[in-house]
């Protein structure tokens, strides 16, 4: 950031709170404003160190720029750096046979994006699964009806603003939704918002939040 930026900036500065000086310099002036509101709403709660805010922030960017076949990639590693910032342990691409056991990869088994606090040899049913969908056009009902504690899938299709309440009703899918260009943090819902399923997380694993 330059010095005329930081100048510029030098009077919204004074009234931020340390965490917020320190989020306001590492990512600078950026047209994707939202990325910016979402990552202060989100992160700022948990503390997060500026290194991995920019990690975290620069997997976001990626969200927007990339190209779709790499957007579902790039919205897990973002998961995944939440999860890690989090202090929160996670079993990435779990392999799962019929009777809901989780094993090694196995060719022809259904994976889950994470499982969390899992290792191979556990069973699903009291664990928490995190499904990752940069759009519900995809094939996501594979996912319905896990037999798991608890499912969460997290996406940016901001036309699932309208299927909330029957996604969770009909296939025990809790939706959380990531603020896009077409979706601003102000029109989710509180209960549908990342730091939601994160303190929901964190109290299942018996941490302070």
């Amino acid at each position: 950031m330059t010095n005329t930026t930081l100048e510029r900036q030098a009077p919204l500065l004074s009234t931020m709170t340390p965490f917020e000086q320190e989020l306001a310099r590492t990512l600078g002036e950026d047209p994707v404003e939202e990325l910016r509101t979402f990552l202060h709403n989100q992160l700022a709660l948990h503390h997060v160190h500026s290194d991995q805010v920019r990690q975290i922030y620069q997997q976001c960017i990626t969200l927007h720029q990339s190209s779709v076949s790499k957007r579902g990639r790039a919205l897990e590693d973002a998961v995944a750096q939440l999860f890690v910032s989090c202090d929160i342990p996670y079993l990435r691409q779990a392999c799962v046979n019929r009777d809901g056991k989780i094993i090694r990869a196995k060719k022809g088994h259904h994976r889950h994006d994470f499982v969390i606090q899992a290792r191979v040899g556990d069973m699903l049913h009291n664990k928490i699964v995190v499904s990752c969908k940069t759009s519900l056009r995809e094939r996501f009902l594979q996912d319905a009806n896990v037999p798991c504690h608890k499912l969460f899938m997290v996406t940016m299709d901001s036309s699932s603003l309208g299927k909330l309440e029957a996604l969770q009703t009909e296939h025990r899918i809790h939706l959380i939704l990531v603020p896009s260009k077409n979706m601003t943090s102000s029109m989710i819902p509180t209960e549908h918002t990342v730091d939601y399923m994160l303190r929901f997380i964190q109290t299942y694993l018996g941490q302070s939040v």
